[in-house]
């Protein structure tokens, strides 16, 4: 009987970018398993993902395993950001892990962070009266004052308003809402 004693390759895991866009320029990055020897075994490697990005809607991967064969050092998936909407939102992170099969290990914990970066333009901000003009004794002696954004947000969204004028605030006016 032969016992095949060589050790087990060892895998790392890397990417090609720690940072890709929503819509133009760097919007992929290679996901790449390497061997720090090539071995004459099959080696797959098994990738999975979590993070504040999520799969198929903000971005996919081209694959979820990962198979060198035997006397090749590496292999690669391609991770894709997906223009997802027209929603300004916040920049969202893809971690992926990989474990190995039986015929490797890991160098260490092997982790890796992607940050996909959102390029949807800041809503712009319009901003009305229901009146121009008010009485302070009689008749209409309030309005409204309405804020429109030019697009919905996936971020919270704060107005400041400030004041000018001839007219004093508290005096002869407040604001309330």
């Amino acid at each position: 009987t032969i016992v095949d004693e060589t050790a087990l390759p060892t895998v790392t895991l890397s990417v090609g970018s720690t940072s890709i866009n929503e819509k133009t320029g760097t919007t992929s990055t290679p996901v790449t398993i390497t061997l720090f020897a090539a071995s004459a075994k099959v080696v797959t490697v098994t990738l999975s993902t979590s993070g504040t990005a999520t799969s198929t809607l903000d971005y996919t991967l081209s694959g979820t395993t990962i198979t060198i064969p035997a006397g090749v050092q590496s292999g690669s998936v391609t991770l894709m950001a997906a223009n997802d909407d027209p929603l300004d939102e916040a920049n969202e992170t893809v971690i992926i892990d990989m474990t190995c099969d039986a015929a490797c290990n890991e160098a260490t914990l092997q982790q890796k962070t992607v940050t996909i970066v959102d390029e949807t333009d800041l809503p712009t901000v319009t901003l009305s009266v229901g009146a121009a003009s008010i009485n302070e004794k009689t008749s209409a002696t309030s309005t409204s004052v309405t804020v429109t954004l030019s697009a919905v947000s996936a971020k919270g969204v704060t107005i400041t308003l400030s004041t000018s004028g001839s007219a004093t605030s508290t005096v002869d006016y407040t604001l309330s809402g």
